[in-house]
């Protein structure tokens, strides 16, 4: 992923208009945002992890029904 360039972006914001001291402004806010937004590597094997549990506790119980259900229908 590419980190934020943040001098590029106010340099686009002033092309576009924006005096400078707005463009500065504008840049730390969007900053902050994208920060909050993104996630560590750690947090995403962590996530997957999790998710990687649960599908395989879905996975075991679909089994069991499954078993359970050509169990019931033989007799």
């Amino acid at each position: 992923m590419m980190p934020f360039d943040t001098q590029k972006h106010a340099q686009r914001l002033e092309q576009a208009g924006f005096t400078r001291r707005q463009a500065e402004v504008v840049t730390r806010a969007t900053q902050e945002i994208v920060a909050q937004n993104l996630v560590t590597r750690e947090e995403l094997r962590t996530f997957e992890r999790r998710l990687m549990l649960r599908l395989g506790a879905l996975w075991a119980a679909t089994s069991l029904l499954l078993a359970a259900f050509i169990i019931l229908s033989a007799r």
